[in-house]
């Protein structure tokens, strides 16, 4: 009876929780009007409503394109076949994503570090502040933040169980996560090495579990890679990571501003003559490696600063050009991922053998996408997803403050 008690108001927490976390979204979301700003946002569009009309995966003219992965434009293609093609109704969609991702981080949270930490890393993810601007914005991120924490989560509880189905079918998940945003690749390998590393069963169970995650990734891209091959030429996932690499090591750009930086006129002739943006991506991409090359320690140097820059601590989401209060925006960034960083250390640093093994691989995961942006271009929203591992851990690292200040005030002479 006192379980059931427990669980009874635990459920209800939850739901207090999300019922918060609607609120914020819903107001936001109900003061946004119809604009579609970022040229992102445009082609996303652009592209989903082409493959509902009948003219395939182009921006426009019909021409075949690969300039953005499929799998946001996929998920807005559904949206208008189920009768929600306006900016507004796809932003309530996305609101629902939003939620969704919360309920995952909250048993997620539980399995890894019980129950009390699920709840506090649940209300973290409901308050924080660009969690609650991202679903606003018509981008992949909410998507990708939503497939990235329910496929790590359907590994680690594969690993665990070593559960050969649920390992395929959380290699398919991060197949979809890839095909949303590329840079996901870092991550998915990122998880095969620390797997690999941490095998408990020895290395051929963990080959043969790293082969159901391999085949469950594969699963859902080589059709988009073999449809570039057929279209366009080559077997890729975009055809944007060239001009992500000149931005990124433009010595013009600005770290803080990098797609400012307007294409040459010659680029731009080049590139129009040639009516390819496989053309275009391999010229910005041997652009980019002059840059490299012709000052190396430029390079080095500007690397190691945007590696810094990826983690700064008012990250200005996007939405802030839809917001009339970008100052109130950046402060409230700063005064929440602040804390939750020192929270972040606190837990990993006090967190005994197996935990701080399972923390571990979040870990990974900051390094291996600070590696590539910090190579790349720096747009501190893609760094966002990660945020949801970092209030995991801060979750449980305040479960440790609250532990050892319990365990002092027993300790204190004359306590009850």
């Amino acid at each position: 009876m006192l379980n059931s008690s427990r669980t009874s108001r635990r459920i209800l927490l939850l739901i207090v929780i999300l019922a918060g976390a609607f609120i914020a979204r819903f107001f936001l979301i109900s003061r946004l009007d119809q604009r579609v700003i970022y040229s992102d946002e445009q082609k996303n569009l652009a592209i989903a409503e082409h493959l509902t009309s009948g003219a395939g995966y182009s921006i426009a003219e019909g021409r075949p394109t690969a300039v953005i992965p499929a799998g946001y434009p996929l998920w807005l293609a559904a949206l208008r076949l189920a009768g929600l093609p306006d900016p507004a109704q796809v932003r309530w969609a996305q609101l629902v994503l939003s939620l969704l991702t919360i309920v995952i981080v909250y048993f997620f949270s539980r399995m890894l570090f019980g129950e009390i930490a699920a709840l506090l890393a649940a209300a973290g993810c409901a308050l924080y502040p660009y969690f609650i601007f991202l679903p606003g914005t018509i981008l992949a991120t909410t998507l990708y933040s939503m497939l990235l924490v329910l496929g790590t989560w359907m590994y680690v509880k594969a690993v665990t169980s070593n559960n050969n189905k649920m390992m395929f079918f959380g290699g398919m998940v991060w197949g979809w996560a890839v095909l949303t945003v590329t840079t996901a690749v870092v991550l998915a390998g990122a998880t095969v090495v620390w797997h690999l590393g941490h095998a408990r069963r020895g290395w051929r169970e963990g080959l043969r579990l790293a082969g159901f995650f391999a085949a469950g990734m594969l699963l859902l891209l080589l059709p988009w890679i073999a449809r570039n091959q057929l279209r366009l030429g080559r077997p890729l996932l975009a055809t944007n990571g060239g001009y992500n690499l000149w931005l990124g090591n433009n010595p013009a750009s600005d770290i803080d501003s990098p797609c400012s930086v307007p294409t040459p006129p010659d680029m731009d002739e080049r590139i129009i003559s040639s009516g390819s943006e496989i053309y275009a991506d391999s010229l910005f991409s041997a652009t980019a490696r002059s840059f490299i090359l012709a000052e190396p320690g430029v390079f080095v140097k500007r690397t190691l600063l945007k590696a810094l820059f990826f983690w700064r601590l008012d990250p200005s989401p996007v939405t802030a050009s839809y917001l009339r209060s970008d100052g109130m925006v950046r402060a409230a960034g700063l005064l929440t991922f602040l804390p939750l960083l020192l929270l972040t250390f606190w837990g990993y640093r006090k967190a005994p053998p197996q935990v701080k093994k399972r923390m571990a691989l979040f870990m990974y995961y900051a390094l291996a996408y600070t590696a590539v942006h910090a190579v790349m271009i720096v747009k501190v929203r893609l760094r966002l997803p990660l945020d949801h591992f970092i209030i995991m851990m801060a979750a449980y690292g305040l479960t440790l403050v609250r532990l050892q200040r319990h365990k002092s005030e027993e300790r204190m002479p004359g306590s009850a």
